[in-house]
């Protein structure tokens, strides 16, 4: 991470959000306006454009001295901040790995081996100087358990994109559900650019041979679908995207999260009138 230049402030859509809705005189504790704010950001269908910095590095609406200190500082550090950095202007085939669990023997080890570096799969692998973003590994940043979820607190650059909605477009909607298949068709569409890795505590304390949980994600962060990938093939799963992330068998095979169940909180509400 060294020579990484640390963002301006205000450059992110997030930020925007924080400094555009903070409220000075609410009853809340900083850190819990700060939670209750972001996650009201994550709902957000679409995230305007303007909001992220232009190429000339223009931000539109610079925050103030106060607001940094106040708002925006306490919120993440300089190392989360350009890991949102280098999230926002990634593509779809850079996988992020998200380590949750710190307290079981020979976890450390078991995350060596669980590491693919470019050397190990034919030029395939994360190269050395990708490793402190591409693999969100500190015990005092990420120890959330069960509750990978809240990663997004601290990160929701892992889904959506400024300039484009987060919700399935109502004429691909459509399409999905007049077709043959038409949930599996839906839980296509809802897929955001990336799947996110996660090392838990079955990952690491598992007798079998290690493998990543894959997490399939929706605009929303909301879980589409589970599957899982070795440290052998999860460079063929970076590659999944450009051949077609459908055809792929971490998403054939991949069970369907509750969100996405047919009574689950999107189900019911996607694949409605393809029952009808």
């Amino acid at each position: 991470m060294s020579g990484v230049f640390s963002p301006p402030w205000g450059i992110f859509p997030a930020e925007q959000y924080l400094i555009r809705n903070w409220n000075p005189s609410s009853n809340l504790s900083p850190n819990d306006q700060t939670r209750k704010l972001i996650r009201s950001f994550m709902s957000m269908d679409e995230i305007p454009a303007e909001w992220r910095a232009g190429k000339n590095g223009t931000i539109s609406r610079i925050p103030t001295t106060e607001e940094v200190r106040e708002i925006l500082q306490p919120w993440r550090s300089d190392k989360i901040r350009k890991i949102a950095d280098q999230l926002l202007h990634e593509t779809c085939d850079n996988l992020v790995v998200l380590r949750t669990c710190y307290d079981s023997e020979g976890g450390d080890e078991k995350m060596q081996q669980l590491i693919t570096l470019e050397e190990d799969a034919d030029g395939m692998g994360f190269l050395h100087e990708e490793l402190w973003w591409r693999y969100l590994d500190d015990r005092e940043l990420y120890d959330f358990g069960d509750n990978w979820n809240r990663v997004f607190d601290l990160l929701p650059e892992l889904v959506g994109h400024s300039g484009r909605r987060r919700s399935i477009d109502p004429a691909k909607l459509a399409e999905g559900r007049a077709s043959e298949s038409p949930e599996g068709d839906i839980q296509y569409l809802a897929l955001s650019d990336r799947p996110l890795l996660i090392a838990s505590r079955d990952v690491l304390e598992g007798e079998d041979e290690a493998e990543y949980e894959v997490v399939f994600l929706d605009g929303y962060g909301n879980p589409v679908r589970y599957s899982s990938v070795g440290p052998d093939d999860m460079m063929y799963l970076r590659m999944a995207p450009q051949r077609g992330m459908q055809l792929s068998q971490w998403w054939a095979d991949g069970e369907v999260a509750e969100p996405y169940e047919a009574d689950g909180e999107m189900g019911r509400v996607l694949y409605r009138a393809a029952k009808s």
